[in-house]
């Protein structure tokens, strides 16, 4: 955060997934609070196969 600081940058978000506990524990014991105002959407727009899709859990 530091290096952040010093090229004036002052604020930091993060994308986490909901069901990643432990990397939202991190998140959160480094200072980072969960917003409820947000909501994040997405939408595929493109028929490219997708890096990584969280259905073949």
């Amino acid at each position: 955060m530091g290096a952040l600081k010093k090229q004036g940058i002052a604020k930091v978000a993060l994308l986490i997934f909901s069901d990643n506990g432990s990397g939202n524990t991190f998140w959160e014991n480094h200072g980072f609070t969960k917003r409820s105002d947000i909501t994040y959407r997405n939408k595929v727009i493109s028929d490219a196969e997708m890096v990584r899709n969280r259905e073949e859990k």
